[in-house]
């Protein structure tokens, strides 16, 4: 009898779940660009190449043998950078 009645008390909750889910309001990320991001990693787990797309441009990053070594290619909008960045966290930053 016990099973029932948990059986019918989990019913009724997924019954309502189920009412309920199209009223609630989405957390999409409303305001923001679709972005479609490809990783490819080292042996060590850690990212060495990123590329990434979005509506209003693209994004390369080429990651060195320690961090923060890495260049990074840009391009959003009507801008486009070239930034270089050693393993002591120095920058350098190219703009045309």
């Amino acid at each position: 009898m016990k099973l029932q009645r948990l059986l019918i008390a989990l019913t009724v909750v997924n019954l309502a779940l189920l009412i309920l889910s199209p009223v609630r309001p989405q957390d999409g990320a409303t305001g923001y660009p679709e972005t479609v991001l490809l990783r490819l990693i080292s042996s060590k787990g850690g990212p060495n190449i990123k590329i990434a797309a979005t509506e209003d441009g693209s994004a390369m990053v080429l990651g060195g043998d320690s961090n923060p070594t890495h260049i990074q290619l840009l391009a959003r909008g009507t801008n486009t950078s070239f930034k270089l960045t050693n393993k002591d966290g120095r920058q350098q930053l190219i703009k045309p």
